[in-house]
């Protein structure tokens, strides 16, 4: 189980071969990344979300029991939502935000700076994710080894996936869930009522779908490196830094970042390569990408603070 998040929180490769990035890559974007700014925000920042509609970022701090917003490059306004144990949370339509509360085993529903709303879920929610219209809701139970399936600010199902769910990812055109489990060294898929299993590497924790090319990337913690997986198999395995940790996709540029939580750095993949790689804060934890600006939001749990990083 992965209890490095939360109660402190929040876990080999089979027939594939380590791809070594290569200059020889032909990425989609290729110039310079760096980090524009960064901000301060509450005390062990840990999960971070995008609403692309406005711009606005959300930071669960993880210690602090609130939910930051920041508009810019600046924290507007924090919203209380549990005394600590606070993990992931994703952007619904209409400003919704869905935060996973551990430490209650609950889902939070937060809007205007209020939590309108805590569904009960399984035991030790850490993992959230969204359907395609932004009406489903899903969560991974660490401790369960289940997902809730949340509609209509109910849960409509709970299904077994396996051991230590992180982490999930929605493909939007083929409606499939993707479910990392650490403590299993697999991705569950969830599609049309039944799950089946991907053998992944060691210790995987987060996962990314490409919308445009239906490609899932899963970091191996335990492996230093990220899964590629595309038509139910894992087509390639790229070495990035060490303990790589939360994926985020540009859907736009179809780059990757990679949090490379024990190197203190994210990692960018672009063409099966990586890149570019980016120094950031203390103990990275989760990365969001805005995909509009091209920018993306990295959370420093060990800084408290958020680091910002833009292609120039």
């Amino acid at each position: 189980m992965r209890c490095r998040l939360i109660v402190g929180l929040l876990f080999g490769l089979v027939g594939v071969g380590v791809v070594v990035a290569s200059s020889a890559a032909r990425p989609a974007f290729s110039g310079k990344f760096m980090v524009t700014a960064t901000i301060r925000v509450g005390t062990a920042p840990v999960g971070v979300a995008v609403d692309s509609s406005d711009h606005s970022v959300y930071v669960s701090d993880g210690n602090g029991g609130t939910v930051s917003q920041i508009r810019g490059t600046v924290v507007s306004r924090r919203v209380a939502v549990a005394n600590g144990g606070l993990a992931f949370l994703r952007v619904a339509p209409g400003h919704v935000v869905y935060a996973a509360a551990a430490g209650k085993n609950t889902l939070d529903v937060i809007h205007a700076a209020t939590v309108i709303g805590m569904i009960a879920v399984g035991k030790l929610p850490i993992g959230v994710a969204l359907s395609g219209n932004g009406k489903t809701v899903y969560v991974a139970n660490n401790r369960d080894n289940t997902v809730s399936v949340i509609a209509n600010s109910a849960v409509s199902a709970t299904i077994p996936v396996g051991s230590g769910p992180n982490s999930l990812a929605v493909d939007p055109g083929s409606n499939t869930v993707y479910v990392t489990d650490d403590t299993g060294g697999s991705v569950s898929v969830l599609k049309g009522g039944t799950v089946t299993s991907i053998p992944v590497g060691s210790g995987p924790l987060g996962v990314a779908v490409d919308p445009g090319s239906h490609t899932v990337y899963v970091g191996n913690s335990g492996s230093n490196t990220v899964s590629v997986i595309k038509g139910g198999r894992v087509t390639s395995t790229i070495r990035v830094g060490k303990g790589p940790d939360e994926v985020a996709i540009d859907p736009r540029t179809h780059n990757v970042f990679v949090v490379d939580r024990g190197s203190g750095q994210v990692s960018v993949l672009a063409a099966g390569a990586v890149i570019a790689t980016i120094k950031v804060g203390r103990n990275p934890y989760d990365v969001a990408v805005d995909p509009s600006t091209h920018t993306a939001y990295v959370t420093n749990k060990g800084s408290n603070t958020v680091s910002v990083i833009k292609a120039k």
